[in-house]
């Protein structure tokens, strides 16, 4: 098996770098593949490489076979980044002309995880009160959700998209603007508000599909448009989350998975928490996405199985960070 994979391994050098008259006809040789082919071990690997090391191994090709090689180019560092057998191999740049052999793809996902994990941290979670606290961490916003009733066979799709528009004065009151557009399966057509809020959430400001509502009504219909997405975004202050975290995220009663969430482009480190009651019908799982700076619920499903039971969730499906 070793010297196969040895012996492959030249081969592979060859095609790819060239070895005297034999030079390399494509940076990717090989057969492409579709990504759902290629096993979850492998794509959590490449994943988390992407996480620590995005100058080398973030994007990259599409997906290749090739000799047995499950591989991606990274052009921009010149390397090549292969599994075969449950082995890691990498070849190019910083890792010179000869095929190198890495490790297992569990040993190297398991440090992986580790060191995302440790410079990770899912304690400082941002407080998202008023449409102000999201003003000051993102420039777009997208959050979708679903609600399905098994007692009436009932169930809505919606989605709210939030755009910072910038600050503006009205009258005395310093306010920002606001674009908030919601859609769903119950709606004709969406619904587009413009609001000027000051930090404090109040609304000075409210024009819904081209009307400008006055003041009396006003704050109550633009906390109804946002209320959904607050309350959704406000999950890592539910006592649960903050029960994981306090204890270490060891809690016996909690499920814990390290994972990557992709938003615009960009990955970021998120912790699943599933909870489960002792009779297993009802369950929440929320997704807990470090954005750096701040950390904030960016999933959240609750199911209760039966006739009388519901499913509730609410993601993130978009986000431009300030």
């Amino acid at each position: 098996m070793l010297h196969r994979s040895w012996l492959a391994g030249l081969s592979l050098c060859s095609v790819l770098l060239g070895s005297g008259p034999l030079q390399a006809q494509s940076a990717t040789p090989g057969t492409p593949i579709n990504e759902a082919t290629v096993s979850s071990a492998i794509q959590t690997l490449f994943s988390l490489a992407g996480q620590l090391y995005p100058s080398v191994f973030a994007g990259g090709s599409d997906w290749f076979l090739y000799e047995g090689y499950t591989y991606k180019f990274f052009p921009s560092a010149g390397i090549y980044a292969g599994v075969k057998d449950g082995n890691v191999f990498l070849l190019g740049g910083a890792y010179g002309s000869s095929l190198k052999s890495s490790g297992t793809v569990t040993d190297i996902t398991g440090a992986l995880q580790s060191a995302v994990k440790s410079k990770t941290d899912f304690t400082n979670a941002y407080p998202i009160k008023t449409l102000n606290d999201l003003a000051s961490l993102f420039r777009e916003l997208t959050v979708s959700t679903f609600t399905k009733s098994n007692l009436v066979n009932i169930s809505v799709t919606s989605s709210i998209k939030l755009e910072v528009l910038g600050a503006e004065a009205i009258g005395n009151a310093n306010t920002t603007k606001f674009k908030v557009t919601v859609d769903g399966s119950n709606l004709s057509k969406p619904s587009v508000a413009e609001m000027w809020a000051d930090a404090s959430g109040v609304i000075h400001k409210l024009v819904l599909n081209g009307f400008e509502y006055a003041a009396n009504i006003r704050q109550s219909i633009g906390d109804g448009l946002v209320s959904g997405m607050l309350l959704g975004l406000a999950g890592p202050e539910t006592p649960y989350v903050k029960a994981a975290i306090a204890n270490e995220l060891k809690n016996p009663a909690l499920s814990q998975k390290l994972k990557s969430k992709t938003l615009n482009g960009a990955s970021y480190s998120t912790l699943e928490i599933s909870v489960k009651d002792a009779s297993g019908t009802t369950s929440v799982v929320t997704d807990i996405t470090d954005f750096g700076n701040f950390t904030m619920a960016t999933r959240f499903d609750s199911t209760i199985a039966g006739t009388f039971g519901s499913v509730n969730r609410m993601e993130v499906t978009s986000a431009v960070l300030r």
